[in-house]
């Protein structure tokens, strides 16, 4: 399916779509029911999700889709992009950003100076690295503008530098999707960024918790309710000096 350019967004709530509604010794369940989306769409409203509710008053059940159903704003966790190394300053920024001064234990020193170096890195990163798109936009519209003027030595010196400057940006770009994508069997060369970004959408959205169950039936789909609820578990299972995790913390549905 998605080889054909499109994508199942799997639905939380009840597994199967369809039931033939015989007897248990006739009963068949079937997952039928899907939304399919194509990669253009899902890259629009990445933030889809669909629902499956129990059948009921029909051989199918419904089936709801809802454009912002991840509505949580979640801070990404600090990553070394390898297009980093295409660029030089990173060692200036690395250097300077090491060598800020704190005083305290070995612990502390080495803590402080790690969250200073992201800081650096991530501002760098947003100044240099997170324009890139609006830099490659202007590229293009002025070397259609030096490829419309009349040929001479200057403007043809020009474009060169126009197109390998344009080459190196593409270059950050696709490093940039393909080591978030984790996508390793593209050729190399590809740039092909829509894809990475629908690899990106799908593996972020099998690995997003929608919701939590203890017996399958009742669900939390609130992200403060589910937070509180492994909280709550945690605590209850170190709470005692010999504590005991509970096998239902390994045994509970998944939607």
């Amino acid at each position: 399916m998605f080889d054909c350019g499109a994508l199942d967004i799997e639905g939380l709530g009840a597994f199967y779509t369809w039931t033939n509604g015989q007897n248990w010794n006739h009963l068949v369940r079937e997952k039928l029911d899907r939304v399919i989306c194509s990669v253009g769409w899902v890259a629009q409203f990445f933030k889809t999700g669909s629902k499956n509710y129990p059948i009921r008053h029909s051989d199918n059940s419904a089936i709801v889709l809802n454009t912002m159903m991840d509505s949580a704003q979640i801070k990404a966790p600090f990553r070394y992009l390898d297009t980093w190394n295409m660029d030089e300053n990173r060692h200036k920024v690395i250097h300077e950003a090491w060598q800020q001064i704190f005083r305290g234990y070995h612990s502390f020193v080495l803590c402080s100076k790690l969250r200073c170096t992201v800081a650096a890195l991530s501002k760098w990163n947003k100044e240099c690295f997170g324009i890139c798109r609006k830099k490659l936009d202007h590229l293009e519209s002025l070397l259609t503008e030096v490829q419309n003027w009349t040929p001479s030595l200057e403007n043809t010196q020009l474009e060169s530098a126009l197109l390998l400057e344009i080459d190196e940006i593409e270059a950050r770009q696709e490093a940039i999707w393909k080591q978030k994508s984790r996508e390793l069997w593209l050729k190399e060369g590809d740039r092909n960024s829509r894809f990475f970004h629908a690899s990106i959408i799908v593996r972020r959205k099998k690995n997003f918790i929608w919701a939590v169950s203890e017996d399958g039936n009742h669900w939390l789909e609130d992200r403060d309710l589910v937070v509180d609820y492994f909280r709550s578990k945690f605590i209850e299972s170190y709470s005692s000096l010999d504590p005991v995790l509970s096998d239902e913390l390994f045994t509970m549905n998944s939607p």
